[in-house]
């Protein structure tokens, strides 16, 4: 890791299964910081969460495309949150967008059961952890509840599979939103890596809250 990264961390008030709302908002939020190289959407960026599985999309659908035209766009990766169905099971996924086209995704491994993401509901959970690397950063890509399992965010002692930074992307409500500060940083310091929490912030379809905390360690 040599190369300084310049982040953008996009907190935002998701709307409610609006789809056009979120991307003319997360656009416009995203211009008043340019420049950067990396920007970082909440969970579920697209629609909000827990709006339920039926209104997943491929990753042929509108929300990849939007990702993947403003990362050539803007000459940077973008990493956000879509609700994807694929080979019939529905996936929180994060999606990360390279400026050449590619894209790279992790599914979130721990679903928010307690909240009604689970499989009886409709979402599957993912199987593996996912590492990429940008400009000479090795990052590694978690989502939300996730936070909560050190043992599954932990840094590798193998030289090839280390990261310097990892990213979780959230709608972390706001009675436990002390939990998102403390947990964050204490992933930064046992890993010995940068960590990057984006979490939404407003009131969502449900009628949860969310304060935000969006913070970088």
């Amino acid at each position: 890791m040599s190369a300084i990264l310049r982040c953008g961390l996009i907190q935002a008030d998701t709307r409610w299964l609006d789809p056009a709302a979120n991307q003319a908002n997360l656009a416009g939020l995203i211009d008043e910081i340019p420049d950067c190289d990396l920007y970082v959407l909440p969970e579920t960026c697209m629609h909000g969460f827990m709006a339920g599985p039926e209104i997943a999309e491929s990753m042929a659908g509108d929300s990849v495309h939007w990702l993947r035209q403003q990362a050539t766009a803007r000459a940077a990766m973008i990493a956000g949150g879509v609700l994807v169905q694929e080979h019939e099971r529905v996936f929180n996924r994060m999606i990360v967008a390279h400026p050449d086209g590619r894209i790279e995704h992790y599914d979130k491994r721990h679903l928010f059961t307690h909240g009604g993401e689970t499989e009886a509901a409709g979402y599957s959970k993912g199987v593996q952890r996912h590492r990429m690397e940008w400009h000479d950063w090795r990052i590694d890509l978690q989502i939300c509840y996730d936070l909560r399992f050190p043992v599954w965010c932990r840094n590798n002692a193998s030289p090839l599979k280390r990261f310097d930074l990892q990213l979780f992307i959230a709608n972390w409500p706001t009675p436990r939103i002390d939990a998102w500060t403390t947990l964050l940083k204490a992933r930064a310091i046992e890993n010995q890596a940068y960590v990057i929490g984006v979490n939404r912030c407003g009131t969502d379809g449900n009628g949860i809250d969310y304060l935000g905390r969006s913070v970088a360690f």
